[in-house]
């Protein structure tokens, strides 16, 4: 995974491709979901099953250097470092 900038468009681009998530799982809280198939079948199970779809697409790895920006309780980054290898950092407003 190599690292650039984003410009304004790619961001706007990505929540207007992505809004129906955060219209569909996201409360006035926060977001807690997972993906279910066949293997995965509790939530605790999806929820694992979720960080590793997006450690898979983002091609996470030994190399990388992963910043979570609104990281929450950090369960994609915690993941990252244990599963890939990933050097993580993470962003959160604290209450």
């Amino acid at each position: 995974m190599q690292s650039r900038p984003f410009d304004a468009d790619e961001i706007v681009s990505f929540y207007a491709d992505t809004a129906w998530e955060y219209r569909t799982f996201w409360s006035h809280r926060n977001i807690h979901y997972g993906f279910y198939d066949d293997e995965h079948a509790t939530h605790r199970e999806t929820m694992a099953n979720s960080n590793r779809v997006y450690a898979d697409k983002l091609e996470v790895d030994e190399t990388d250097t992963v910043l979570d920006v609104g990281t929450g309780r950090g369960g994609f980054p915690v993941h990252v470092a244990a599963e890939r290898g990933a050097e993580v950092r993470g962003i959160e407003i604290g209450s």
